[in-house]
């Protein structure tokens, strides 16, 4: 399948990458394993920290959430109850509006006196 690298001049690192390969059916690792356990940890810190962030913006997102249900939600319960009232007497104004302009005492009579 694979076979050494025409690159590969250096046959102790060689002799190194078969003895310390992993697995010796496939000859397409690397010439210098350590690098790839250099690599391999980096990668094990880098995803612990993924992981630290992930908890940070999970317990944030726990919290914006208590805080919606606690304090946002019923804000807005008492926002939309005061909308309503103040559209309901708007309305009621604007029912009564006929009686403020002259002419129009009369009621619904759109054409004037008479």
């Amino acid at each position: 399948m694979y076979g050494r690298p025409l690159n590969a001049t250096n046959d102790a690192l060689w002799e190194k990458a078969l003895r310390e390969n992993p697995d010796p059916s496939c000859i397409a690792s690397p010439l210098d394993f350590d690098d790839l356990s250099t690599r391999a940890s980096a990668l094990q810190t880098q995803s612990a920290s993924h992981l630290t962030a992930l908890t940070a913006l999970s317990s944030t997102l726990l919290s914006l959430r208590t805080t919606h249900a606690t304090a946002t939600a019923p804000r807005l319960t008492r926002a939309l109850a005061a909308h309503t009232r103040i559209m309901q007497r708007v309305m009621h104004i604007v029912a009564q509006l006929h009686l403020l302009i002259p002419g129009q005492q009369g009621g619904g009579d759109l054409g004037g006196g008479g």
